[in-house]
């Protein structure tokens, strides 16, 4: 029967730790063909699984390669949780998301790019910088 207790209590609290969101605060600086605006207060909410990040209805598994031109990766260790995305349409667009949270100070760092590849050219980079907190709920 304790061994059974003790099963339950472990197992329980790794099934609650399976997921949780994350609110990010901080500033977002937009950057338009090479031309900066100023920067805005910008919050994020980030669904983190063991197995998978949503950031912005798109979700981010460890090495998912869909082909060459469409992969999302996802890593979650002690330390850092980090994701990416990267899709890549030859003559039409590229479109690439890089991020990394740090689990010991909070600090969170997201770089988005979207380029197109077709006349008139357009660059568009927004760079987040700010702090996460661990909440149950998104908003």
């Amino acid at each position: 029967m304790k061994k059974f207790l003790i099963f339950l209590l472990i197992f329980s609290n790794s099934v609650l730790a399976e997921k949780f969101f994350l609110v990010c605060e901080g500033d977002q600086q937009l950057i338009v063909n090479g031309q900066m605006s100023p920067k805005e207060s910008k919050t994020y909410s980030i669904e983190i699984n063991n197995s998978y990040a949503v950031f912005e209805d798109q979700k981010y598994t460890k090495n998912d390669h869909k082909d060459d031109d469409l992969w999302t990766n996802f890593n979650l260790d002690e330390n850092v949780i980090s994701f990416s995305y990267s899709l890549k349409i030859p003559g039409a667009r590229e479109e690439f998301i890089w991020a990394r949270l740090d689990r010991i100070s909070g600090k969170a760092i997201i770089d988005k790019h979207f380029t197109t590849q077709y006349a008139p050219l357009y660059r568009e980079s927004k760079y987040f910088d700010g702090t996460c907190k661990k909440t149950k709920k998104a908003f």
